[in-house]
């Protein structure tokens, strides 16, 4: 898979080119991780018919949700975010769907969409 902005895939300079991009900003709208890791199935409940991702332990404020799926709509099928699969070798970077970054606020667009305990 390409990506227009070339310099991404290099994890020591993907927070450079992203923070001079306008309207990003780091832990909202990008996290980088040098330590990713997929969750087990074990670790999380997908409905796929509603299109819903449960995850069955709560997240820390530093840990950061993040998802690459594909989807079929009318007849045509389109892919969110890198699969491991997609031939992106280390030390490149995967770019895949941020869900949940670092920096929570009441004021992010995001924020009504949460589930939240009360």
């Amino acid at each position: 898979m390409t990506t227009t902005y070339s310099g991404i895939r290099s994890i020591s300079d993907a927070s450079q080119i992203l923070s001079g991009l306008a309207n990003f900003n780091g832990g909202v709208d990008y996290v980088k991780l040098a330590n990713a890791r997929k969750l087990k199935e074990s670790e999380y409940t997908l409905n796929a018919q509603l299109g819903y991702l449960s995850i069955n332990t709560s997240l820390n404020g530093d840990e950061v949700l993040a998802v690459a799926y594909e989807y079929t709509l009318g007849g045509n099928t389109y892919q969110v975010g890198e699969f491991s699969t997609d031939g992106i070798t280390s030390p490149d970077a995967l770019i895949v769907k941020l869900l949940k970054g670092t920096n929570l606020s009441p004021r992010l667009p995001t924020w009504d969409l949460m589930m939240k305990n009360i």
